[in-house]
């Protein structure tokens, strides 16, 4: 289904309806909580109007009420649990930022219903989005956009490949055919509807509702009579243009005044205002965790190397970083003190002690690089930093290489979740690692690197067999 097809007003529809949702579970809390003749405090209205705008934020950042998201039950309970572990790490993060006694003013027991109940209440309603969706789907036949295509070249073909696989997953798209005075191998000459000159006419007659233009961009006088046809009958015109040779299946067109600019590089913390994002988060979560969770476990961790060992606790090495500056990177000593600290760490390495063994299986060796991000030269989630002597053999070897220091490397990385941690003993794995960290940089998110942080957890309490 096309999106672009339906007014803001169906996501506003549907945020109301689970604000509403939040506002009975917040009721509900409350009374399940404490008497039924209990007032209600000005403080708890607070809260339900900071849970409001904190929903409001994230599932609009995160795009939930697209109608795409709804068709899959499955996507829209994943992104039903990640909005509601965000808003819960941003609630929680605001009671300890405010110095909010919850035991007092808000119990656990009220937040405890107040999270359970709106979850499946929430999660009630996205079945019955998901039913409501498909009975639209398979009746749908007052919402056919009928599509023709004008040229029959590579690109048409490309195209009309799109729209069959679109078709397939149950779109409303119906290609009618397409117009060429030269008609080409490319496409079947079965959906041939006729001559260019033949066009306007068919459209007027079969109630055509887009146009796809897959011609050169040079024929000035043909362009200009199909925009001006196109917005006098109402109907959308699309232009194609020619990638292919971009080798890249993801660009944007931007504009400088009236001029199209093609930006073929995708980072999109190249802004300033996603850095700021990513850089405020990193800290937030660096201070959490060193705060809450270095006090209990670097002592005992310490003590440990300690015993086991002579040497350092903390391991010292120069990695490479956002556009190759070597830093300093800190991990808990893993290993004995040895001179080969530029060679991987394999499985049953002798290096690696006892403890060392146990600190990687959980990672708990990489606490110290909390150090680095409040540094601000690593972040809570990006390509890990590899070691010198990687940067030199692979950058000559793997294409693109280069290309995952763009941005600050991280603790965990989409490579990491998706099984690409540990060691590359061949070069194909190192490829495949590339190939998802550039993915990364292309697609980055303040929910993606929430999805990644809620992957590698799962991770560490499942296991990796390749933690060594």
């Amino acid at each position: 289904m096309k999106e672009g097809y339906y007014d803001k007003s169906f996501n506003i529809l549907l945020l109301g309806i689970d604000l509403i949702g939040l506002s009975i579970s917040f009721f509900m809390a409350f009374f399940l909580r404490f008497d039924v003749d209990s007032g209600i405090s000005e403080e708890f209205y607070m809260f339900l109007l900071l849970s409001s705008v904190m929903w409001i934020v994230i599932s609009f950042y995160k795009k939930i009420y697209l109608l795409s998201k709804l068709r899959s039950l499955g996507k829209s309970s994943t992104n039903l649990i990640y909005v509601f572990s965000v808003h819960l790490l941003l609630i929680s993060l605001g009671f300890v930022s405010l110095k909010v006694q919850d035991t007092y003013i808000f119990p656990r027991l009220f937040i405890i219903y107040f999270y359970s109940i709106s979850f499946i209440l929430l999660f009630t309603i996205r079945i019955i989005y998901y039913f409501v969706i498909i009975y639209y789907y398979k009746n749908q036949q007052f919402n056919i956009i009928k599509v023709v295509i004008v040229g029959s070249g590579e690109v048409a073909r490309n195209l009309y490949r799109g729209f069959e696989l679109e078709i397939q997953k149950g779109s409303s798209y119906r290609i009618m055919g397409y117009f060429d005075d030269n008609i080409s191998d490319k496409l079947p000459r079965e959906f041939a509807l006729g001559r260019i000159d033949e066009l306007k006419n068919y459209c007027i007659i079969n109630k055509i509702n887009e146009i796809y233009y897959t011609k050169t961009l040079t024929d000035e006088n043909l362009i200009k009579d199909l925009t001006s046809f196109t917005d006098e009958n109402f109907i959308y015109l699309r232009f194609v243009p020619d990638f292919q040779g971009f080798q890249k299946s993801k660009v944007m067109i931007s504009f400088l005044s009236s001029v199209p600019i093609i930006e073929y590089t995708q980072a999109p913390l190249g802004g300033f205002l996603n850095q700021k994002i990513k850089r405020n988060f990193d800290i937030l979560f660096a201070v959490f965790t060193i705060v809450f969770i270095y006090p209990f476990i670097f002592p005992l961790v310490a003590l440990l190397i300690k015993l086991e060992s002579k040497g350092p606790i903390l391991f010292r090495q120069l990695r490479p970083g956002k556009g190759n500056e070597l830093f300093e990177c800190y991990k808990f000593r893993t290993m004995r003190i040895n001179d080969n600290t530029e060679r991987q760490a394999s499985k049953n390495d002798p290096r690696i002690t006892k403890v060392g063994a146990f600190l990687r299986k959980t990672s708990l060796d990489e606490f110290p690089q909390f150090i680095n991000v409040l540094q601000g030269k690593m972040s809570v989630v990006g390509p890990r930093p590899n070691l010198i002597s990687q940067l030199e053999i692979y950058s000559k070897e793997i294409e693109k290489y280069r290309f995952r220091h763009f941005i600050t490397p991280g603790i965990t990385g989409w490579a990491q979740v998706n099984g690409f941690r540990g060691e590359t003993e061949e070069i194909s794995l190192m490829k495949k690692r590339v190939e998802y960290d550039a993915w990364y940089i292309e697609n980055w998110s303040l929910s993606l690197d929430l999805k990644i942080i809620f992957l590698t957890i799962l991770r560490l309490i499942a296991g990796d067999k390749r933690a060594y």
